[in-house]
């Protein structure tokens, strides 16, 4: 199989939640706070992967958007309430991200079956295949 018919079989970059991505970042962020309203920026940051920072512009962001309401009176005893809104973004965030991977899937399959034909067609019959790990 040439460089070309292996670039063709799959792409990642068609796949927004498999590259760090903004939607990909809210999902994190909101699923993380659904689990534990009292969690605190840096341990979102910590688990997410990026910089309190920025978490800081994420958590306003979805106040703006009213996905989230913030009560307690400072940085160490913030408490983060999700919304009914924030709870339909969240559901909208986790179906796109199952249908990406169901589409990933289906995509991996149909190309281990071309590999698997072309193999067939070179007059293999019997294939052995090992897992790595």
């Amino acid at each position: 199989m040439n460089e070309k018919e292996v670039k063709n079989m799959f792409n990642f970059e068609d796949y927004t939640f498999f590259n760090p991505s903004p939607n990909f970042r809210e999902l994190m962020i909101l699923q993380i706070i659904s689990q534990n309203e009292r969690v605190s920026q840096e341990m979102i940051a910590k688990s997410v992967g990026i910089v309190p920072s920025m978490v800081n512009r994420y958590l306003k962001d979805f106040e703006d958007k009213k996905y989230i309401i913030k009560t307690g009176g400072n940085r160490r005893n913030m408490n983060y309430e999700i919304t009914y809104e924030g709870k339909k973004r969240l559901q909208f965030l986790t179906v796109s991200f199952i249908n990406e991977v169901s589409k990933i899937y289906s995509e991996t399959k149909k190309s281990f079956n071309k590999v698997l034909d072309k193999i067939e067609d070179m007059g293999y019959q019997n294939i052995l295949l090992y897992g790595a790990g």
